[in-house]
């Protein structure tokens, strides 16, 4: 299939604003789909139950505290016998339960006669926070006008590249003075940490490519990189002062060092319950203390540190804070490391991006509160750089740098061609700007009316034909300056 592009896109100024309509509206299109593919509009059928008539046989799904301040497994369980009736009301004065996957043994019926009928508009988890209080809570500010000028990846890529080793072997620095009871190196990974959101500031795709290098047995070191990242996109995006930003990416860096005093199979808390995930959740404590101890760590990097475990309906930890009493860089922090551990968990393979994002839509006034959420998946874009993608032409790429006013069409490096077969010399194409023709040849066809406009189909999961995406990123960069070229298929099938 023949491609070409044009830098200079002959558009009168209302077409272009009719495009970003199309735009806007191609996207709440392309997120609704993702979001009911992946099953996020089923109705669950949740009932808060006082303490007082719980039953055997139910199935307890949330609690009225954070799950950690109690023994109980984080996942949900039965009410199997006395001993948890007895247990539940010694620990909670009311409980969420599941009606589908409750079981009592003198009927069914007799636990749905227990709790309050639903009303048939009632989608959404119990678990949120009443609309009383919802309505009470400030919008997150948002100032599109602050970082309106932008470098060009292409020269900005050689300083990401020096500040991202920086910034990882800053930190790893910092866990390893930890465990070995040295003196921290704070104000190395402060000044990192601030060459870092400078980058990110004048180009955020240069840092958010590096950020898909995943180094073996370093997941950690790896995640708070990323986390770091993310939050610095993110409070780019809505403008957050510079201050903030460096602070923010600071805190999120520097937000799991409590780890080094726990067991490492501890670290994962996503993998406990019960008493486990309590002495996991610890490490919290161990990042505030250890952060305290050091000189020149600010009160806003504490705080930021203290909340991001924190969740919007009060279920999260260590405090239990609901609403606006979590501050808006906690929100922000707690956010970008929920989604960088779905889409990078620690024990399986990385997911697709729309499969995290219908995961963050549905902690919706749960976790975490709705505009902080939809503009977190504004800032990243429904296909973040670095994601590999199918296109409407049957190609396969990798998204490379973001249209900012227009996400559905990315810069994407073709990678293997509709009939699955890779590309000799992998190619850029701009989904905005370039087209194809419409007839049988395939080529472009400037100011003819038979051009086809090349959109992404869906996006795929990061195993996928087996292609190293960190290959094809320095595969991109050798095309268009100079470094060294390498294979970035791992094999073919």
């Amino acid at each position: 299939m023949m491609w070409n592009s044009s830098q200079n896109h002959p558009i009168k100024n209302h077409k272009v604003k009719l495009i970003q309509r199309k735009e806007k509206f191609c996207s709440r299109v392309v997120l609704l789909g993702i979001l009911i593919k992946a099953g996020s509009f089923v109705e669950i059928k949740q009932r808060k139950v006082p303490i007082g008539e719980i039953q055997i046989g139910m199935y307890v799904s949330g609690l009225d505290r954070p799950w950690t301040q109690t023994p109980f497994p984080l996942q949900g369980f039965n009410i199997l016998s006395d001993a948890d009736i007895k247990k539940l009301t010694h620990y909670c004065n009311y409980i969420y339960i599941d009606v589908a996957k409750s079981r009592n043994t003198q009927g069914y019926e007799r636990v749905k006669r227990a709790v309050a009928p639903a009303g048939k508009n009632e989608e959404k988890k119990s678990q949120e926070l009443p609309k009383q209080i919802i309505a009470r809570v400030r919008p997150i500010p948002i100032n599109r006008s602050v970082y309106l000028k932008r470098t060009p990846l292409k020269k900005e890529k050689k300083r990401a590249e020096k500040f991202h080793k920086e910034v990882t072997s800053a930190v790893k620095d910092v866990f390893t003075q930890i465990s070995e009871g040295r003196p921290l190196a704070y104000q190395q990974a402060k000044k990192s940490t601030q060459k870092m959101v400078e980058s990110i500031i004048r180009n955020p795709d240069a840092f958010s490519w590096l950020g898909q290098i995943k180094e073996k047995d370093e997941h950690t070191y790896s995640h708070s990189v990323r986390s770091s990242i993310l939050a610095t996109l993110f409070g780019r995006y809505i403008g957050l002062r510079v201050v903030d930003l460096e602070d923010l990416a600071l805190a999120v860096l520097l937000k799991d060092v409590g780890k080094v005093k726990i067991e490492k199979s501890l670290w994962d808390l996503s993998e406990l319950d019960g008493d486990k995930r309590v002495e996991g959740g610890r490490f919290l404590d161990y990042s505030v203390s250890i952060l305290k101890s050091i000189e020149g760590v600010s009160e806003k990097v504490l705080t930021i540190v203290e909340t991001h475990c924190e969740r919007y309906n009060g279920s999260g930890f260590p405090n239990g804070i609901m609403g606006d009493k979590i501050p808006l860089l906690g929100k922000v922090a707690g956010i970008v490391s929920c989604y960088d551990a779905i889409t990078n968990p620690r024990a399986s393979v990385p997911i697709a991006p729309s499969k995290a994002i219908a995961h963050l839509y549905k902690t919706i006034d749960v976790e975490f509160q709705q505009d902080v959420v939809l503009e977190f998946i504004k800032a990243i874009g429904i296909y973040p750089t670095g994601t590999l993608v199918e296109l409407s032409t049957g190609d396969i790429g990798v998204v490379v740098e973001q249209n900012e006013q227009r996400r559905l069409r990315p810069k994407v490096v073709l990678l293997v061609d509709s009939d699955n077969k890779r590309y000799k010399s992998p190619r850029s194409v701009d989904l905005f700007t370039d087209t194809i023709s419409d007839d049988q040849t395939g080529k472009w066809s400037k100011g003819k009316r038979n051009v086809q406009e090349v959109e992404i189909r869906r996006d795929l999961e990061p195993g996928d034909y087996d292609i190293d995406l960190t290959q094809a990123r320095d595969t991109h960069l050798f095309k268009h300056w100079g470094f060294p070229k390498s294979s970035y298929f791992k094999k073919m099938p």
